[in-house]
């Protein structure tokens, strides 16, 4: 009787541990994005890429086949237990280049990000999507089951 006492205790006890995650909120950060007095040290026409990187370092996104545009991406997000993921901090910072200099800056945050225009196409990736069975079927005897000996 004691020990079904013990192990009721321990599972009781286990059980309401797990329960803090749901009233404690988890923070988590991601990524980095200059701050506003940050913002305010780069000068269009005279800083170049060189002293954007070794300022704060390579940026986020570049553009895939014109690297004149760089972003720098932070963000917060708080999330209770198995809830939604919900965003508390956004900073984007966009950073275009004229050849190698800066020619436009701005700090976007949840407050004026309506203002980025988003791409709706899709990136398609080569290849043919496989289902699970085709995949399972498609490594039958690929592996093998004997020790091969290692030649010196």
């Amino acid at each position: 009787m004691k020990l079904k006492t013990i192990i009721m205790t321990i599972t009781l006890a286990i059980a309401l541990s797990a329960c803090t995650s749901i009233t404690e909120p988890v923070i988590e950060a991601h990524g980095y994005s200059p701050h506003k007095d940050d913002i305010n040290n780069i000068k269009v026409n005279l800083t170049t890429k060189q002293n954007i990187v070794e300022e704060y370092g390579e940026p986020f996104i570049k553009g895939i086949y014109d690297d004149s545009y760089w972003y720098y991406i932070s963000y917060q997000t708080k999330q209770y237990g198995f809830g939604k993921r919900k965003y508390i901090k956004i900073n984007i910072a966009e950073i275009k280049f004229n050849q190698n200099t800066v020619s436009f800056v701005k700090l976007y945050d949840k407050s004026n990000l309506n203002e980025i225009k988003f791409s709706k196409d899709i990136t398609n990736t080569s290849g043919k999507k496989l289902s699970a069975i085709e995949q399972i079927i498609g490594n039958v005897g690929r592996f093998r089951t004997t020790k091969r000996e290692i030649e010196p």
